[in-house]
């Protein structure tokens, strides 16, 4: 029996999830322009999701950056993308509440 595969976009209607596969890239923010991505990304992508050319996916550095990646060409040995624009996602800020404080004191006794 010979399976068919549908791109990633095609089997999981990506608009209504609103939800692009997200990857963790350390080196983000000193890149910009076409990369190639690790081999640990490539083979999940490529292999595990079977995304193809013309499909978008983010990469993200774990420390608030993020982009989405257009990929350019995607095959076995490697996996290149074209990044987006940068988007810094600022921490979030600790809330004044009063019982947030009396929770976080007698919680202790």
């Amino acid at each position: 029996m010979i399976w068919k595969t549908r791109p990633f976009s095609k089997r999981y209607n990506v608009h209504t999830m609103n939800a692009l596969p997200l990857f963790h890239f350390p080196a983000l923010p000193s890149l910009q322009g076409t990369i190639n991505l690790t081999e640990e990304i490539r083979k999940h992508a490529v292999t595990v999701l079977r995304m193809q050319a013309g499909e978008q996916l983010v990469l993200t550095d774990g420390n608030g950056c993020s982009a989405t990646a257009d990929i350019l060409q995607a095959d076995k040995k490697q996996l290149t993308v074209a990044l987006g624009e940068l988007v810094a996602h600022p921490a979030p800020q600790k809330k004044n509440d009063p019982w947030h404080f009396i929770v976080k004191e007698y919680g202790e006794v």
